[in-house]
């Protein structure tokens, strides 16, 4: 094996990657139970701090341009818990966007279930991330049918953008939507990290399909693909921890 090889090996185990062929994330989620509140700030800060540092390291190693990288936050709820503001998580998203090209980093914001105050405030954190982001409503769709969509190979892009208007004594929020073909995105390799909600809301059904689509996704990727899982209620866990 080369010496690139063998470090990049190292920097994926080191920060929580495995190989998606031989990855345990499956047999991790199926003995958790859902519990607590809603660090949902929180985890997508981890997550992206995540990719940054893994996004240093392998452009050290000069292999940074051969890897893409997908985020995939899924959450049923409001943030209840969070530490992270707004502004902060708006820095972080600004980083991803100068350090890593569109085109090698997506992240793809899943809302199960959500009434529209909370669809409003995950579409608010999808346009953080300008055309780094996209957001995707799994009211009416299937999580299957949403994986597919943002699976490594083909899908659909949702864009959603935000307008503020003011009419009178309120404010309402306008949600822009545009469908369109999005381009293979492979080019070599692939750094998956999900980044899945794990609160007390997902107790039951919501969290079987949850464990289900990630299972049937998870088959799709391919070899030499990488995967990584980060999980949040109260607060942010790394899948490792649990063994």
């Amino acid at each position: 094996m080369e010496l690139n090889a063998i470090a990049t090996a190292l920097i994926m185990s080191a920060l929580g990657f495995e190989p998606a062929d031989r990855c345990t994330i499956n047999q991790k989620l199926s003995r958790l139970s859902p519990s607590g509140g809603t660090a949902l700030r929180d985890s997508v800060e981890t997550g992206l701090g995540l990719i940054l540092r893994l996004n240093a390291e392998l452009n050290k190693l000069g292999t940074g341009e051969v890897w893409n990288f997908l985020h995939i936050v899924i959450t049923d709820g409001e943030d209840t818990s969070s530490e992270t503001s707004l502004e902060e998580l708006g820095g972080i998203f600004y980083l991803v966007g100068r350090t890593i090209p569109t085109s090698r980093c997506k992240t793809a914001f899943i809302g199960i279930e959500l009434n529209n105050k909370e669809l409003a405030e995950l579409a608010v954190l999808s346009a953080l991330g300008g055309d780094n982001c996209d957001l995707y409503n799994a009211n009416n769709v299937s999580l299957n049918e949403i994986f597919q969509r943002i699976s490594v190979n083909v899908g659909l892009q949702r864009q959603v953008g935000i307008v503020g208007v003011q009419t009178n004594n309120m404010s309402a929020l306008m949600f822009q939507q545009r469908n369109s073909p999005v381009l293979q995105i492979r080019r070599n390799r692939f750094a998956v990290l999900l980044n899945l909600d794990f609160s007390g809301s997902m107790e039951g059904k919501k969290w079987q399909a949850l464990r289900n689509s990630v299972a049937a996704f998870l088959r799709n990727l391919q070899d030499g693909d990488l995967v990584s899982c980060v999980l949040f209620n109260g607060q942010v866990h790394n899948i490792g921890k649990f063994g």
